[in-house]
């Protein structure tokens, strides 16, 4: 029985760090959503797909297109929300590193 409740412990030891980790994506996730809802959905579209009169006017880049999203790196996605390509706004003042991370996400879950 004690060795039961050892290993008993040593797996919620082990598994709380994860628990947390998931929580706090969890969390990362919705922010991101809730970003792209505020700041970028209105050209993009709410799926990505720049199929919005506001998108095609700003000739918005389809977020969802697999060769798009192949061939651009984080890196590129965040030069992009600090210096607003074209008729984009910049966002540099606007979002901190974490909330740009955050969309960088969001737009990655966007991919078909």
């Amino acid at each position: 029985m004690q060795k039961y409740v050892k290993c008993l412990l040593a797996a919620v030891t082990l598994a709380f760090p994860y628990i947390g980790h998931a929580q706090q994506l969890d969390s990362s996730m919705a922010e991101g959503a809730a970003l792209y809802g505020k700041h970028c959905a209105k050209c993009h579209g709410k799926e990505g797909r720049a199929n919005t009169l506001r998108g095609w006017f700003a000739s918005a880049q389809d977020l969802t297109d697999s060769v798009w999203q192949a061939e651009t790196s984080d890196a590129d996605i965040i030069d992009a929300l600090e210096k607003g390509p074209r008729s984009m706004p910049s966002y540099a003042k606007k979002l901190s590193a974490s909330e740009q991370q955050a969309l960088v996400d969001a737009v990655r879950r966007l991919q078909r």
